[in-house]
C-alpha cells in the first residue's frame, strides 16, 4: 500500500510539474528549469552549455535560490519568494563561465535538510576541438594533427587528464581568454622541419623557436572567416602582424597562406587551417645542435659529441 501511495506521489508530482511549465513558461523564458519545492531541487543536477539560461520557479513553500558559494566560478542570488501551485517565476541566470554551480535555498534549515542543486556548465575548448584532429576525430579530415599537437603541448593543454609536457609560455588554450589559431596543414608542417632542419621528434624539443612560432599563428579574440576582411591587420602572440587579404574568388590568405577551412569555433576562440607555416621576421632557423643542447632526452649523445669535438 505504501508504495502504491508513493508511486502516486510521484506522478502527481511530476504532472504539477507539467502544469507549471505551461504556466510560467511566458513570465520564466529560459532554456533550462529548476522548480522548487518543499526541501527539493527538480532536478537537482544537470549539465547545460556555456550561455544557456536557466530559469528557477517556486511551485511550493518559501525559498531563495543561493549560488553564492565560493567555489562557483560566478555568484548568482534570486530573492525569496512564496511559492503556489501556478508556480512563481523567481528569475532567470545565464551562465557564461564554464564550471560547477552549487546553490541552495539558505533559508532556515533548508540546506541541512538537502535543499541543494548543481550545475554543470560545459564548454569545448580550443585544446577540446584540436583533439579532434587526432585519429577518428570529427576534425581529422582536416588533416592538420601535427600542427594541433604542438599547440596542445605548448599552451596549457592536457591529454587525457595529463597536462601538456612542454613548457615554454604562459599562455593557456584551455582557459577564459579567447584566441584565434591559424593551423597548417600537414603539408605545411614539412616545410617547417625543412626551414628548421629537424625531424619530427626533435622539433618539439626546440622549445623557444617552437614558441615563437607557434605565437605567431596565434591571434587574442575571436576572428570568424568573415571577420577576415582584406586589408586588415591582425596582432599575433607574437608580437608581428598578420596581414589578411581576400582573393577575387573569396579566398581568405594571411601573409600569402590560404585558409583551407574556416570557422571550427570553440567556447574560447575559433580555429582556422592554412596551407603555409607562418614565419615571423627575424625568426631563427636550428642545428641538429641546437635541438641537443636543449633537449633532456639527448643528454648522453651530447656529451659523446662534446668529447669527440664534434659539437657545432
Amino acid at each position: 500500500m505504501m508504495r502504491k501511495i508513493q508511486r502516486f506521489q510521484y506522478i502527481a508530482f511530476f504532472a504539477l510539474l507539467s502544469v507549471i511549465s505551461t504556466e510560467t513558461h511566458s513570465q520564466c523564458e529560459a532554456d533550462a528549469t529548476v522548480y522548487l519545492t518543499d526541501f527539493l531541487f527538480t532536478p537537482s543536477e544537470f549539465t547545460i552549455p556555456v550561455g544557456q539560461t536557466v530559469a528557477f520557479v517556486n511551485a511550493e513553500g518559501t525559498h531563495n535560490v543561493d549560488g553564492t558559494a565560493e567555489s562557483n566560478p560566478v555568484s548568482f542570488f534570486l530573492e525569496e519568494t512564496e511559492g503556489n501551485i501556478d508556480g512563481v517565476c523567481m528569475g532567470t541566470v545565464t551562465f557564461d563561465v564554464p564550471g560547477v554551480y552549487t546553490y541552495t535555498s539558505s533559508i532556515g534549515v533548508q540546506p541541512e535538510l538537502g535543499m541543494t542543486g548543481t550545475i554543470i556548465v560545459d564548454a569545448e575548448t580550443l585544446c577540446d576541438v584540436m583533439l579532434s584532429f587526432w585519429g577518428c576525430g570529427e576534425n581529422q579530415n582536416m588533416d592538420a594533427y601535427s600542427s594541433a599537437y604542438a599547440f596542445q603541448s605548448y599552451f596549457g593543454c592536457s591529454f587525457f587528464g595529463q597536462s601538456g609536457g612542454f613548457p615554454g609560455s604562459n599562455t593557456n588554450l584551455e582557459g577564459l581568454d579567447e584566441y584565434t589559431l591559424f593551423l597548417p596543414n600537414s603539408a605545411a608542417i614539412a616545410g617547417l622541419k625543412e626551414l628548421m632542419n629537424l625531424n619530427s621528434f626533435d622539433l618539439l624539443y626546440f622549445t623557444e623557436g617552437m614558441v615563437a612560432g607557434l605565437s605567431y599563428h596565434m591571434v587574442p579574440g575571436v576572428y570568424l572567416a568573415e571577420d577576415l576582411q582584406d586589408g586588415a591587420v591582425l596582432p599575433t602572440v607574437e608580437g608581428q602582424n598578420l596581414a589578411v587579404s581576400v582573393a577575387d574568388d573569396g579566398g581568405i590568405m594571411l601573409n600569402g597562406a590560404t585558409v583551407l577551412h574556416e570557422d571550427i569555433v570553440a567556447f574560447n576562440g575559433v580555429i582556422h587551417v592554412i596551407d603555409e607555416i607562418l614565419v615571423p621576421a627575424g625568426y631563427p632557423g636550428a642545428t641538429t645542435w641546437d635541438v641537443i643542447v636543449q633537449s633532456t632526452e639527448h643528454t648522453i649523445f651530447e656529451q659523446a659529441l662534446l668529447a669527440e669535438g664534434l659539437a657545432t
